[in-house]
């Protein structure tokens, strides 16, 4: 049941106050009794609306806990396809959809970041399908390329002629498959079978293990940044975590070796849920 608003109950309070005053010295008036009476009926009536209107709402679970942006998450990306090297000092991990403005527009933050920074970042890529009827289809085709090496051929033409032309079909997407110069009958196998549903799913739970509910999501070495952000704030993250990796290349850790050292082994498992044992 909702209680009262702390303003209701001040109106309540005043004009019990004025009800219980005396009228010259004699009882209380009672056509003020009966107005007052009146009034208070009225903001009963109102609240009770209220209480109708904000019940559904205040039913609803509170929201998930965010992840902290000084935390490492330890987010998997064995299998994802990426751009830049192994041997890169920073990851950054974009959780996507292919029906998600927002992730068409910092397409080209990301694209400057890779030419400010060059072979010292790569970006990996993690399904997080939102909306399943519009971005299901788009998310096995490109998976399906990947499993040809040809992520990188067809999500440029999915966001160009697909997102931008509103056409995100099934029929569009093996049309897309085809100017990428994908091998149809491999692209066709990997749609009827069940690795490209799975590899989706499998990044959709790892994502929300970490607390990720929307998109664009990202992690940089394991680090959260969410939305399109301008880019310096992405600087600002890939500077620190530079600074952080040189030193452990320097200390004798392996380029190709520092993910998985800095953010898979020492980074967060999954975000700390409210009331959940240590």
């Amino acid at each position: 049941m909702l209680r009262r608003p702390l303003v209701a109950v001040a109106v309540l309070a005043a004009i019990a106050t004025v009800a219980c005053q005396k009228n010259g010295g004699g009882g209380a008036d009672p056509s003020k009794v009966d107005a007052l009476d009146a009034k208070l009926t009225a903001l009963d009536e109102r609240l009770a609306r209220l209480e109708g209107f904000l019940g559904p709402y205040l039913d609803q679970p509170p929201p998930p806990p965010e992840p902290d942006p000084q935390a490492v998450y330890a987010v998997p990306i064995e299998g994802a396809p990426s751009r830049g090297p192994a041997t890169a000092l920073v990851t950054i991990v974009q959780g996507y959809e292919f029906a998600c403005g927002f992730c068409e527009k910092v397409r080209s933050t990301l694209a400057q970041l890779q030419s400010d920074y060059g072979d010292k970042i790569r970006i990996v890529y993690k399904h997080f399908v939102v909306h399943p009827d519009i971005a299901l289809a788009p998310a096995l085709a490109v998976c399906a390329a990947a499993e040809q090496g040809k992520f990188a051929a067809l999500e440029p033409l999915i966001w160009e002629k697909g997102f931008k032309e509103r056409d995100l079909s099934v029929e569009h997407m093996a049309r897309l498959a085809e100017e990428a110069k994908l091998d149809m009958a491999r692209y066709q196998a990997s749609l009827e079978g069940d690795t490209c549903t799975r590899r989706i799913a499998e990044d959709q739970a790892d994502l929300q293990r970490f607390g990720v509910n929307g998109t664009p999501a990202f992690y940089i070495n394991g680090r959260h940044l969410s939305g399109a952000q301008p880019i310096a704030n992405f600087k600002r993250i890939i500077d620190e975590e530079l600074a952080k990796a040189e030193q452990a290349i320097e200390a004798g850790t392996a380029p190709a070796d520092y993910y998985r050292v800095a953010v898979l082994d020492k980074g967060l498992k999954e975000l700390a849920r409210p009331g959940a044992k240590p």
